[in-house]
């Protein structure tokens, strides 16, 4: 068997008789994600600045603006449950058991909290980056389009074309930051695990050789992951992703801290 497959066999096997806690724990999660939207409308809502059309009053510029940097210091003193979702998948496979109240471990303290905030700031960052090389295509396109716009929208077919090729780039893009993000889950679960006081160091030193085989990883749940669009087959499929990514990163920074290299 395959690498891959044996490492999806164990995360069957440790998913059994904890999926409950699994699904609770991805269910929590999008309610602290539903409940930051909700806070957003909300605030819209009491302050008025939309008309009923939808329409930005005149004015309103300065309101709206402190309402998304509201909203968005709100979402961002909330992302420790982001690391304790990562944590309670990095724990079932390292124990076998599901703990929920992992979930809510970088809240307990306040030298937990703020080192996941500090964490948090510095992982944005890096998806930031990352996001900016996978849609780099698409942004060189967007310059050269509108630099020789004359020249290049000069009819109907023309303007057809190069709609369908910013469409290609754009979902280019956005396959390459995925991509590319399959990196920081190193350091996510590291991170989250307590796994590492180096989770930089550490991740950095496993991606240097096995970056490629999360990658082929994650591409053996594409199906899987495409099912997610009809909604409910998303309370499998990403416990079963995360406990699988979970079990991967803990054997490869276990085989690195022996030295051994498979």
């Amino acid at each position: 068997m395959k690498p891959e497959g044996i490492i999806r066999a164990q995360s069957r096997q440790v998913l059994k008789g904890n999926w409950v806690a699994a699904v609770s724990g991805l269910l929590t999660l999008m309610a602290f994600g539903t409940l930051g939207d909700i806070i957003y409308s909300l605030l819209i809502l009491l302050s008025g600045v939309f008309t009923d059309d939808g329409v930005l009053r005149h004015g309103a510029e300065v309101p709206l603006i402190i309402i998304l940097c509201s909203v968005f210091i709100f979402i961002f003193a909330l992302t420790p449950i982001v690391n304790g979702f990562f944590r309670l998948f990095y724990k079932l496979s390292d124990t076998g058991e599901c703990d929920l109240r992992e979930i809510f471990y970088f809240f307990c303290g306040t030298k937990n909290y703020f080192s996941a905030l500090i964490f948090n700031a510095l992982m944005m960052l890096r998806r930031l980056l990352l996001a900016l090389i996978g849609f780099s295509p698409y942004i060189l396109f967007l310059i050269i389009t509108n630099a020789f716009s004359q020249s290049i929208y000069t009819s109907v077919s023309a303007n057809e074309i190069m709609n369908a090729v910013a469409v290609v780039l754009i979902c280019l893009g956005i396959a390459t930051s995925l991509v590319l993000w399959l990196r920081l889950t190193v350091y996510d679960f590291l991170f989250a695990g307590d796994a590492s006081p180096r989770p930089f160091y550490d991740g950095r030193r496993i991606l240097r050789k096995h970056y490629f085989d999360l990658v082929k990883l994650f591409f053996t749940f594409i199906p899987w992951i495409l099912l997610c669009f009809f909604v409910l087959p998303m309370f499998y499929v990403v416990p079963y992703f995360m406990t699988s990514f979970a079990t991967s990163v803990k054997w490869l920074f276990k085989l690195n801290k022996e030295g051994t290299t498979v």
